[in-house]
């Protein structure tokens, strides 16, 4: 594939999708049952995509490269003091350290908004 994109899961009535959206290419996307099909569908609606751009004289995009970072683990965050307070209080009511109880909210978080 010659173009960034995103994927998602998504549910539709009931049914989970995977779906597959360029970050480039306006209206290209593609779904499937599994994240494969979805893949394999885009790559084919990606290429059918460039080709009637340019038989229509359109201008593609100028493909991105994107940087691939390496990411520390570390973080540095502000919050309030009694924001604080009630993250001490609860982490030693778990008997857990601050940022393990941190990392368990995000970790939850992040889990209602993408199923894996």
């Amino acid at each position: 594939m010659r173009y960034g994109f995103k994927t998602f899961l998504t549910k539709t009535e009931g049914h989970e999708l995977w779906v597959v959206e360029s970050t480039e290419l306006q209206g290209c996307t593609a779904q499937g049952d599994t994240l494969d099909d979805a893949l394999a569908k885009y790559e084919t609606n990606e290429k059918e995509w460039i080709e009637t751009a340019e038989k229509y004289g359109i201008s593609l995009p100028e493909q991105k490269i994107q940087k691939i970072c390496e990411y520390s683990g570390k973080l540095t965050l502000r919050m309030g003091k009694s924001m604080h307070r009630k993250l001490a209080e609860a982490a030693q009511n778990e008997n857990i350290s601050i940022n393990a109880l941190i990392n368990q909210y995000i970790a939850q978080g992040i889990g209602r908004r993408i199923k894996v």
